[in-house]
């Protein structure tokens, strides 16, 4: 008896994790749902860093992010689908363009107020699967004031 309990218990927990794959793999993730962005963040005495992963085609494209929980009902969807499809050289030549914007994007803020900010770097893997979203990295630094004044930062 304990056995046969044991043999149920193992085939409702397989069902369970077989029904939970099937309800995943009808919900794919997709390039036009906007996801969070995921930053990392680096202070030191002289400077702060911040490398954030996001959908660089949504910036570059304009989207505010804020405003739509899916890119295709954004103005500027077919921009993102455009950008999406670029390789990531033609991609970062597109953000090189921008870059002023994207880094306006940016608050750092110590000391008397807010700090100018310097990208760095866009780090963009392969296209890849288009229908799937592609993280890239945008990589920025502030020189930091004299002293020791609370930082803060946003995006």
């Amino acid at each position: 008896m304990a056995n046969l309990k044991l043999h149920s218990r193992i085939l409702v927990g397989a069902a369970i994790g077989l029904l939970f794959s099937l309800t995943i793999a009808c919900f794919p993730a997709r390039a036009h749902e906007n996801r969070p962005s995921i930053a990392v963040v680096e202070i030191n005495p002289a400077e702060v860093g911040l490398g954030v992963e996001t959908t660089l085609e949504a910036i570059v494209a304009g989207i505010d992010q804020s405003a739509y929980s899916n890119t295709n009902d954004a103005p500027e969807a077919e921009e993102y689908d455009r950008l999406r499809a670029l390789s990531p050289d033609e991609l970062e030549a597109e953000a090189q363009a921008v870059q002023d914007r994207i880094a306006a994007s940016f608050f750092i803020d110590a000391g008397n107020g807010p700090l100018p900010v310097e990208i760095l770097e866009f780090r963009i893997p392969e296209v890849g699967d288009v229908e799937l979203p592609r993280d890239s990295m945008i990589i920025v630094r502030a020189e930091l004031p004299p002293g020791d004044s609370p930082v803060r930062l946003g995006w």
